[in-house]
């Protein structure tokens, strides 16, 4: 009869498989939470330094005579988006790969960026899967063998020919893009942003990645 010692030791040394299946996409995905939290933290820092700038004009402003300090509201008043209704529904790109990757980084003035947006992506080819349910807009990365990981969640609105992107986690930039339908196919045309870099990328580059470097089927 084996010891309770042989049975932990047969116990710990069977392979977890799953585990090791699911580490690149688990990996992949730490790195995209940490790249929404980067811009979480521009947001807030953004907001609270426009906050103290209406609460400074509030005390300039006021009656000399008064030592009432009342701050104005740092709230902005907020307009809901245009609905996107010609691009509801989900849209897959054709395949990209290393290429492409590299291709958005110099199209972006940044080629040396091109090693770290590989870390964050598949090995091999990928495909970009773009949800959109109303004003929101969500992000995949497809890859075979592995589950779809999320790259990106932003707000949507078009005007005419043009299609703006603002990211849901704080508001440190919004990008603009041409686009097109026709019949199933979607294509966009990257145009501006007020995006900063994250972890030494810039947000043109995953713009140009993400979004343009092949057409959509719906």
């Amino acid at each position: 009869m084996s010891s309770v010692d042989d049975r932990l030791r047969e116990a710990f040394a069977t392979p977890d498989d799953e585990w090791v299946r699911r580490a690149p996409v688990a990996h992949r995905e730490l790195r995209a939470r940490h790249r929404r939290h980067q811009l979480v933290r521009l947001g807030v820092v953004s907001g609270l330094a426009a906050a103290a700038v209406v609460v400074a004009v509030a005390v300039v402003g006021g009656d000399p005579g008064t030592r009432t300090i009342e701050p104005a509201d740092p709230t902005p008043t907020s307009t809901a988006p245009a609905g996107a209704a010609p691009l509801e529904g989900t849209w897959i790109s054709g395949p990209l790969g290393r290429p492409e990757v590299r291709a958005a980084a110099r199209a972006a003035g940044a080629p040396d960026a091109a090693g770290a947006m590989l870390e964050d992506l598949p090995d091999g080819t990928f495909r970009v899967v773009m949800v959109v349910r109303g004003s929101s807009l969500q992000t995949r990365i497809r890859s075979t063998g592995a589950e779809d990981a999320i790259m990106d969640e932003e707000i949507i609105s078009t005007s005419g020919a043009e299609l703006r992107l603002r990211t849901l986690f704080g508001d440190p930039g919004a990008s603009v893009h041409g686009w097109r339908v026709r019949g199933d196919e979607l294509t966009m045309t990257f145009r501006s942003t007020t995006e900063g870099a994250s972890a030494g990328v810039p947000g043109e580059a995953w713009h140009r990645l993400l979004y343009d470097s092949a057409p959509f089927t719906r």
